[in-house]
């Protein structure tokens, strides 16, 4: 280690310079943020739920073109409703940093994603069973 004052080297453990007699200045080694320890829980469900609204999302558009009725039209309009409050929710509790904004606006996207899904889906269900 090197004195910050005159820049000489001194022992690790040395609480001043013994040659300017400056006090020794250590540093901390920053702790890296874990993503996962840094966001909020409501968060991370919201994430896991927009993952499962695309993926029903595209269930849903391929048995809608089989014009087959699905329960994937239920299961999107829970996980859109459910995505939208937890983001919400977590949004509110989180630390606002760009990170947590960028995942909420995903989030967000997502539970509006599915909810527009749901209704075109019961539209066009409409339109096939009139």
């Amino acid at each position: 280690m090197f004195c910050s004052h005159c820049g000489k080297e001194i022992p690790d453990d040395s609480v001043k310079c013994p040659d300017c007699g400056a006090e020794v200045k250590r540093m901390e080694p920053e702790k890296k943020a874990n993503f996962l320890e840094d966001t909020h829980p409501c968060t991370l469900t919201a994430l896991l739920l927009s993952a499962l609204i695309v993926i029903f999302t595209i269930f849903n558009i391929v048995f809608l073109a089989l014009r087959n009725p699905t329960v994937f039209v239920t299961t999107l309009l829970y996980c859109g409703v459910a995505a939208f409050i937890l983001t919400l929710f977590g949004y509110r509790k989180s630390e606002k940093k760009p990170l947590d904004k960028l995942l909420h606006l995903i989030c967000l996207g997502c539970a509006l994603l599915a909810i527009l899904m749901v209704i075109i889906s019961y539209i066009v269900f409409m339109a096939m069973y009139a």
